[in-house]
């Protein structure tokens, strides 16, 4: 399943960046006039800056889970280490308490 949600993150990545390119570019600012009137900029959106919106979202989406996988499954691996230690320790304190002969 990581490595569906990676895919998607990269070709969501592409879409946005492609996206993005072609969009038509405003520097209008916040307040577009139109025949003398102003009227507020978020009325004109279009499908695309729209589409556009969405396509951030899912990439955000998408890279919160991203993470939460990548969380869990760091603190299984470092379970899965300390148990290992704790093994290790156990058999060496076994070992150096075993009656075993010094050779002199």
């Amino acid at each position: 399943m990581i490595s569906f949600l990676f895919g998607f993150q990269i070709f969501i990545t592409i879409l946005i960046s492609l996206i993005i390119v072609f969009q038509k570019s405003s520097s209008d600012g916040i307040v577009v006039s139109n025949n003398g009137g102003q009227i507020p900029s978020n009325a004109q959106h279009s499908f695309i800056s729209k589409f556009t919106i969405f396509l951030i979202f899912i990439f955000m989406a998408n890279s919160l889970i991203l993470a939460r996988n990548s969380i869990s499954q760091n603190k299984e691996s470092s379970a899965i280490i300390k148990s290992l230690e704790s093994e290790d320790i156990s058999k060496d304190a076994i070992i150096s308490d075993a009656n075993v002969p010094k050779m002199e």
